[in-house]
Protein backbone atom coordinates (compact mmCIF):
# COMPACT_ATOMS: atom_id res chain seq x y z
CA UNK A 1 0.00 0.00 0.00
CA UNK A 2 2.71 2.88 1.06
CA UNK A 3 5.15 4.12 -1.12
CA UNK A 4 5.30 6.15 -4.35
CA UNK A 5 4.99 4.92 -8.31
CA UNK A 6 3.62 1.92 -7.31
CA UNK A 7 0.23 0.45 -7.14
CA UNK A 8 -1.80 0.78 -3.65
CA UNK A 9 -4.85 -1.42 -3.31
CA UNK A 10 -5.49 -4.82 -4.62
CA UNK A 11 -7.79 -7.46 -4.41
CA UNK A 12 -8.08 -10.91 -4.44
CA UNK A 13 -11.02 -13.65 -5.21
CA UNK A 14 -9.31 -16.66 -5.24
CA UNK A 15 -7.31 -16.94 -2.00
CA UNK A 16 -4.50 -15.00 -2.83
CA UNK A 17 -3.78 -17.07 -5.85
CA UNK A 18 -4.14 -14.08 -8.38
CA UNK A 19 -4.55 -10.38 -7.57
CA UNK A 20 -6.54 -7.52 -9.38
CA UNK A 21 -5.38 -3.87 -9.18
CA UNK A 22 -7.70 -1.30 -7.63
CA UNK A 23 -6.10 1.87 -7.88
CA UNK A 24 -6.67 3.24 -11.49
CA UNK A 25 -8.56 6.24 -10.43
CA UNK A 26 -6.66 6.95 -6.92
CA UNK A 27 -3.50 9.33 -6.52
CA UNK A 28 -0.02 7.85 -6.76
CA UNK A 29 0.58 8.80 -2.89
CA UNK A 30 1.26 6.78 -0.15
CA UNK A 31 -1.73 4.96 1.12
CA UNK A 32 -1.61 3.61 4.80
CA UNK A 33 -4.66 1.87 5.49
CA UNK A 34 -8.11 0.02 4.33
CA UNK A 35 -11.31 -0.97 5.31
CA UNK A 36 -14.06 -3.03 3.70
CA UNK A 37 -17.45 -2.17 4.89
CA UNK A 38 -18.59 -5.15 7.32
CA UNK A 39 -22.61 -4.54 6.45
CA UNK A 40 -21.34 -3.38 2.43
CA UNK A 41 -18.92 -5.37 0.97
CA UNK A 42 -18.67 -3.28 -1.98
CA UNK A 43 -17.86 -0.32 -0.21
CA UNK A 44 -14.52 0.08 0.25
CA UNK A 45 -12.42 3.16 1.84
CA UNK A 46 -8.64 4.28 2.01
CA UNK A 47 -6.33 6.18 3.73
CA UNK A 48 -4.00 8.04 1.75
CA UNK A 49 -1.44 11.12 2.36
CA UNK A 50 -4.56 13.41 0.72
CA UNK A 51 -7.37 11.88 3.16
CA UNK A 52 -10.09 9.86 2.58
CA UNK A 53 -11.18 7.56 -0.47
CA UNK A 54 -14.21 5.37 -0.79
CA UNK A 55 -15.38 2.92 -3.71
CA UNK A 56 -18.81 1.97 -3.68
CA UNK A 57 -18.35 -0.61 -6.27
CA UNK A 58 -15.63 -3.16 -5.26
CA UNK A 59 -12.67 -1.05 -6.55
CA UNK A 60 -13.90 -0.16 -10.23
CA UNK A 61 -14.06 3.62 -9.47
CA UNK A 62 -13.03 5.72 -6.31
CA UNK A 63 -14.28 9.44 -4.82
CA UNK A 64 -12.44 11.48 -2.55
CA UNK A 65 -14.37 12.61 0.69
CA UNK A 66 -14.59 15.81 1.34
CA UNK A 67 -14.26 16.32 5.62
CA UNK A 68 -14.31 19.81 5.87
CA UNK A 69 -10.97 21.46 7.26
CA UNK A 70 -9.41 17.79 6.88
CA UNK A 71 -9.86 17.13 3.79
CA UNK A 72 -6.19 16.45 2.78
CA UNK A 73 -4.68 15.00 6.11
CA UNK A 74 -2.88 11.62 6.10
CA UNK A 75 -5.22 9.26 7.39
CA UNK A 76 -3.39 6.23 9.11
CA UNK A 77 -6.27 4.26 10.05
CA UNK A 78 -9.75 3.73 9.84
CA UNK A 79 -12.22 1.86 12.64
CA UNK A 80 -15.91 0.79 12.15
CA UNK A 81 -18.41 1.27 15.36
CA UNK A 82 -21.07 -0.83 14.29
CA UNK A 83 -23.08 0.49 17.79
CA UNK A 84 -23.49 3.32 15.64
CA UNK A 85 -22.86 2.83 12.33
CA UNK A 86 -20.01 5.20 12.40
CA UNK A 87 -16.52 5.53 10.14
CA UNK A 88 -13.48 6.56 12.31
CA UNK A 89 -10.40 7.92 10.90
CA UNK A 90 -7.23 8.08 12.72
CA UNK A 91 -5.20 11.17 11.09
CA UNK A 92 -1.51 12.90 11.30
CA UNK A 93 -1.53 16.05 13.80
CA UNK A 94 -5.61 15.56 13.33
CA UNK A 95 -6.72 13.24 15.66
CA UNK A 96 -9.71 11.03 15.28
CA UNK A 97 -12.62 11.97 13.06
CA UNK A 98 -15.68 10.17 13.45
CA UNK A 99 -17.95 10.17 10.31
CA UNK A 100 -21.05 8.34 9.39
CA UNK A 101 -20.17 5.22 7.25
CA UNK A 102 -21.23 5.46 3.30
CA UNK A 103 -24.11 4.02 2.13
CA UNK A 104 -24.41 1.72 -0.88
CA UNK A 105 -25.73 4.11 -3.85
CA UNK A 106 -29.45 2.62 -5.29
CA UNK A 107 -28.96 1.12 -8.13
CA UNK A 108 -31.57 2.77 -11.21
CA UNK A 109 -30.09 1.06 -14.36
CA UNK A 110 -28.19 4.81 -15.33
CA UNK A 111 -24.86 5.28 -15.67
CA UNK A 112 -23.55 8.14 -13.48
CA UNK A 113 -20.40 9.83 -12.90
CA UNK A 114 -21.58 11.98 -10.50
CA UNK A 115 -19.08 11.88 -7.91
CA UNK A 116 -15.76 11.87 -10.62
CA UNK A 117 -14.55 14.45 -8.94
CA UNK A 118 -12.15 16.00 -5.88
CA UNK A 119 -12.97 19.16 -3.83
CA UNK A 120 -10.18 21.05 -2.33
CA UNK A 121 -11.07 23.65 0.44
CA UNK A 122 -7.87 25.64 1.23
CA UNK A 123 -8.14 29.56 3.11
CA UNK A 124 -11.77 30.20 2.20
CA UNK A 125 -11.24 28.85 -1.46
CA UNK A 126 -12.00 26.40 -3.48
CA UNK A 127 -10.33 23.94 -6.19
CA UNK A 128 -12.64 21.54 -8.04
CA UNK A 129 -10.31 18.14 -9.95
CA UNK A 130 -11.72 15.99 -12.29
CA UNK A 131 -9.90 12.91 -14.18
CA UNK A 132 -10.88 14.43 -17.24
CA UNK A 133 -9.50 17.33 -19.44
CA UNK A 134 -13.32 17.96 -20.59
CA UNK A 135 -14.12 21.83 -19.29
CA UNK A 136 -17.27 21.15 -16.75
CA UNK A 137 -18.56 23.90 -14.30
CA UNK A 138 -19.84 23.07 -10.67
CA UNK A 139 -22.25 24.49 -8.83
CA UNK A 140 -22.57 25.14 -5.56
CA UNK A 141 -25.62 25.67 -4.00
CA UNK A 142 -26.41 26.59 -0.04
CA UNK A 143 -28.92 24.23 2.72
CA UNK A 144 -31.86 26.04 0.90
CA UNK A 145 -30.31 25.03 -2.27
CA UNK A 146 -30.06 28.41 -3.35
CA UNK A 147 -27.18 28.41 -6.58
CA UNK A 148 -24.32 30.36 -4.21
CA UNK A 149 -21.29 29.71 -6.95
CA UNK A 150 -20.59 28.86 -10.55
CA UNK A 151 -17.17 27.34 -9.91
CA UNK A 152 -15.10 26.09 -13.19
CA UNK A 153 -12.69 23.19 -12.71
CA UNK A 154 -9.31 23.53 -12.12
CA UNK A 155 -9.70 26.99 -11.21
CA UNK A 156 -9.37 28.19 -7.33
CA UNK A 157 -12.27 30.28 -5.99
CA UNK A 158 -12.88 32.49 -3.21
CA UNK A 159 -16.12 31.67 -1.25
CA UNK A 160 -14.71 34.14 1.54
CA UNK A 161 -17.95 35.79 0.64
CA UNK A 162 -20.49 32.68 1.99
CA UNK A 163 -21.03 32.01 5.36
CA UNK A 164 -19.61 29.41 7.32
CA UNK A 165 -21.92 26.47 6.91
CA UNK A 166 -22.93 22.99 5.07
CA UNK A 167 -22.86 23.38 0.82
CA UNK A 168 -23.58 21.18 -1.85
CA UNK A 169 -21.51 20.44 -4.90
CA UNK A 170 -22.38 19.26 -8.17
CA UNK A 171 -21.75 19.21 -12.13
CA UNK A 172 -23.56 21.54 -13.96
CA UNK A 173 -24.11 19.49 -16.99
CA UNK A 174 -26.08 16.35 -14.49
CA UNK A 175 -29.00 17.92 -13.36
CA UNK A 176 -30.14 14.19 -11.90
CA UNK A 177 -26.53 13.28 -10.30
CA UNK A 178 -26.40 13.54 -6.64
CA UNK A 179 -24.01 16.38 -4.80
CA UNK A 180 -21.28 16.23 -2.53
CA UNK A 181 -21.89 17.48 0.57
CA UNK A 182 -19.10 20.26 2.19
CA UNK A 183 -18.31 22.31 4.90
CA UNK A 184 -16.67 25.75 4.16
CA UNK A 185 -15.75 27.51 7.46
Amino acid sequence: MDGYATQHVYQSNDEGESWEILTDSLPDVPHYSIHIDPKHPEIIYVGNEYGLYVSRNKGSTWENIALGEFDIVKIYDIQYSPTDNKIILFTHSNGAIRMDAIEPSIPTGIKSTEHNFSVLLQNKSIYVITPSNEKTTFELFDQESKLRKRIPQNTWMSVSDLASGIYYIRNSGCRNCKAKKLVIF
